[in-house]
């Protein structure tokens, strides 16, 4: 388990056309980390993240507004090890290693407030798979890689269209 956080204010200076503009902010973060590895090939890591920025105005100069960002994120991996039965040429071994990966996260959506490079924070909930593939020869006790590829994608389960992104290779 690792905790951590932030606390930050923050003074930036913009010049917009022919007047100068000053946004102050104070930036808090907060961060929970659980990570656990089971017999040294199943990977679990959980996060959940917390940040607020409070402005000192906005743009209708309301004083102290607030922009809020949570995720919620959860991941799996597994790993697979291979070696060949038969020798290859060229080497003493030959290894495959294959990962699958399986995450999930979350994102709820809140309004936009009226701060300039503030938009609207829309919700989000995805779930992503991946596999990475490792091909390797061994001679000597030295590795000598040979291949590698990893095919990936997403799936957005509150998109209204295209939930499932391009599979990428």
């Amino acid at each position: 388990v690792r905790i951590q956080g932030g606390l930050e204010f923050l003074r930036k200076i913009t010049k917009d056309t022919s007047k100068k503009v000053e946004d102050k902010f104070l930036n808090m973060n907060q961060s929970l980390f659980l990570q656990n590895n089971i017999f040294g090939t199943l990977n679990i890591t959980s996060s959940a993240n917390f940040s607020q920025k409070i402005y000192s105005q906005d743009t209708f100069l309301n004083k102290y507004p607030v922009s809020h960002n949570i995720s919620l994120n959860t991941s799996s991996s597994i790993t697979f090890y291979g070696r060949s039965l038969i020798k290859p040429p060229f080497f003493d071994n030959f290894y495959h290693l294959a990962t699958l990966s399986l995450g999930y996260s979350y994102r709820p959506g809140f309004k936009a407030i009226n701060v300039k490079g503030e938009g609207p924070k829309n919700p989000s909930s995805s779930m992503n798979l991946s596999l990475k593939n490792d091909y390797y020869g061994k001679k000597e006790n030295k590795k000598y890689p040979l291949l590698n590829f990893t095919i990936s994608s997403n799936y957005d389960f509150l998109k209204k269209e295209k939930k499932l992104s391009s599979i990428n290779f």
